[in-house]
């Protein structure tokens, strides 16, 4: 369980790291002016805003590492987490309006589905390798 503690750390250091860049990324992109980096107030709500984001987003990937926990529950915990820090962000720092929002936990929804299926697949092929591997053990054996 301390490794799972050290790399949430770690994880959450570089998330934090990573969600300072998505507010110069969302107005660079989004066709806002870059005059918000001047408003002291608001800048410093998206850095500590975007950060907070991605220290969640990214720590809270340790969850897959914890043994006793499956893909589902892991999965559903880092979606929930992950969604919330994502709402919260948005309303706050105002990054897209309701109907977005909306929109964005729809399509953040479908990938996690998506990424949960193909994780599921991986897992299960990974499982039957080391059951074919074990009886060829146990035949060896005999």
């Amino acid at each position: 369980m301390k490794e799972v503690k050290t790399k949430m750390i770690i994880l959450s250091l570089l998330g934090a790291v990573i969600g300072l860049l998505i507010p110069p990324l969302i107005h660079l992109f989004g066709g806002y002016s870059m005059e918000w980096i001047t408003d002291g107030r608001f800048f410093f709500l998206q850095v500590i805003g975007s950060g907070l984001f991605g220290a969640l987003s990214m720590g809270g990937s340790a969850v897959y590492d914890i043994e006793s926990w499956g893909l589902l529950k892991a999965t559903l915990i880092h979606y929930f987490v992950t969604l919330g820090a994502f709402i919260l962000a948005s309303f706050l720092l105002r990054w897209f309006s309701l109907d977005v929002i909306l929109y964005a936990v729809a399509a953040f929804t479908v990938i996690y589905f998506i990424i949960w299926i193909i994780q599921y697949s991986i897992y299960k092929k990974e499982v039957k390798k080391m059951n074919r591997n074990l009886q060829e053990m146990l035949h060896q054996e005999k």
